[in-house]
């Protein structure tokens, strides 16, 4: 996959087919979001990966022409805890950008007291910016040169 390229949908999953375990079950399917979101527009799940402790991969379609990463991950985490998921790959991309971001985040949820904690990953640690604009050494370098995912920690 050409990192340097605009977001196409059909390299994407091709991508993810070799770079995720061989467990890696592609679905398209549209998810209805259940809160009314700032930016998320469209939200696709891709796929599943079970042996990464179900990791799912979705597209998310946001309506903001920068890159507003923090909000973006906010209603990304804000989604995740609707539908129950701790592990994600998300491809953000706009109508009005070239540019896309590909991000693993993580909600870590567990009891505290009469409450329960959530921990959030840092959404800027594990994101690459992607597209024609971008500069793309580092995620050709870790996500193309050292081949397929063998467990969670190498991803």
């Amino acid at each position: 996959m050409e990192f340097q390229s605009c977001y196409d949908k059909s390299k994407v999953t091709t991508f993810l087919g070799q770079f995720l375990p061989e467990d890696f079950a592609q679905r398209e399917e549209e998810m209805i979001l259940p809160f009314k979101a700032e930016y998320l527009r469209k939200v696709t799940l891709l796929g599943r990966v079970p042996s990464l402790d179900n990791l799912r991969i979705y597209q998310i379609e946001h309506g903001s022409e920068t890159d507003p990463r923090v909000s973006l991950s906010r209603e990304a985490f804000r989604l995740m805890l609707k539908f129950g998921v701790t592990r994600a790959l998300i491809f953000f991309i706009s109508a009005r950008s070239e540019n896309y971001r590909f991000s693993l985040i993580t909600l870590e949820i567990k009891p505290a007291g009469k409450g329960i904690e959530k921990r959030y990953s840092n959404p800027r640690r594990y994101s690459f910016y992607l597209g024609p604009k971008a500069k793309t050494l580092t995620p050709t370098k870790f996500l193309i040169q050292k081949g397929r995912v063998k467990d969670f920690a190498d991803l």
